[in-house]
């Protein structure tokens, strides 16, 4: 297994996660089987680019932008529902994390998004071996949700392996009798089987037929201007078709772009708005980062499984209808909550 050297004495590490058929699995658990299906990898690059980042920082001298930070650390709080100081320390205290892990995790993301030079090759490679920086991997995955989808993923397998057979062997015996490499295997085996039986042309269609409207793309040709009245003038031109988008956009000295989104991930009123529109349709002006963006509805689309972004949809709401169900029965979690399979 392809993983940096984290500590399996650490009580944070040794925490228990969840447990399935009287089996207990821990922090550790969810992680080296994480390593071994390759989904840590893309994580422990970010995390050591973010590194990188935050020392070259020190070395020149830069101090980051304090109002930033805290605007991060409060879109985190929000995003959570922890609105006052005691609820953010029980939660940082429920996952064996402290305000140093906290405000280390939005420094490490505030350089790695504002020094992006110093995110080369040659500076991952330097940390790569650096067990302080292996240790900020478990703080990292916390505070940044991926723990849970990779504990959700663990869960998914668990569910597959104990609800597939009439028994199971208990941990402390798995342990005994095969590497841990070995049982990770037998999961993966048995999470695929899962997926071969649900995963069918028959499914997928009954689903989509139900997520048609949801899975419906829309394209949008988005411009966006400084002010409300300058936003009105440009969707007014568009409507009277006075200018095209590309003369409007010189004019204005900004730039515009398509967008594509499915209608299901926009809110209730934007896909009502969207519904009712009509291509070419100029909608009204909404505000956005960076100020006020005029929308253009360039196309809709009907969903179709020959999509392959609809049918990794498809495909991903099917599973978690079904192990949701199992997982209701099986795990008992004690640490982390629900993420997207």
């Amino acid at each position: 297994m392809n993983s940096p050297d984290v500590k399996p004495v650490s009580p944070a590490l040794m925490r228990t996660v969840l447990s399935c058929g009287g089996d207990e699995f821990t922090v550790k658990d969810v992680m080296e089987a994480a390593w071994w299906r390759g989904d840590m990898e893309p994580i422990w690059r970010e995390l050591l680019e973010a590194v990188a980042c935050e020392q070259r920082a020190e070395e020149l001298g830069l101090e980051a932008d304090e109002e930033l930070l805290q605007a991060l650390a409060e879109e985190f709080r929000y995003e959570r529902d922890l609105l006052t100081t005691e609820e953010t320390e029980r939660w940082l205290s429920s996952r064996d994390l402290n305000e140093d892990d906290f405000n280390g995790y939005f420094l490490r993301r505030y350089w790695r998004q504002h020094l992006h030079e110093a995110a080369r090759p040659e500076a991952v490679d330097a940390v790569s071996d650096s067990s302080e920086v292996a240790e900020l991997l478990r703080p990292e995955l916390m505070l940044s949700g991926e723990f849970e989808r990779l504990a959700r993923a663990f869960s998914c397998r668990l569910t597959a392996l104990y609800g597939g057979a009439e028994s199971q062997k208990p941990k402390a015996e798995r342990e005994r009798s095969a590497s841990f490499s070995e049982w990770c295997s037998e999961a993966e085996a048995a999470y695929r089987e899962v997926c071969r039986r649900l995963l069918t042309d028959k499914s997928r269609a009954g689903l989509l037929a139900a997520m048609r409207i949801p899975l419906t793309r829309i394209a949008l040709d988005v411009l966006v201007v400084k002010s409300p009245s300058a936003a009105q003038e440009a969707a007014l031109c568009l409507r009277e078709q006075e200018v095209t988008l590309e003369e409007l956009a010189r004019d204005c000295a900004s730039a515009y772009e398509r967008k594509l989104v499915f209608l299901g991930d926009c809110s209730e009123e934007e896909q009502r708005r969207l519904l009712c529109a009509v291509p070419g349709e100029v909608l009204e002006p909404q505000p956005c980062d960076g100020g006020i963006a005029v929308c253009r509805l360039a196309s809709k689309t009907e969903p179709d499984l020959a999509d392959e972004a609809i049918q990794a949809r498809i495909d991903q709401r099917l599973l978690e209808t079904h192990f949701s169900e199992l997982e209701a029965e099986l795990i008992v979690r004690v640490m982390g909550g629900e993420c997207p399979a």
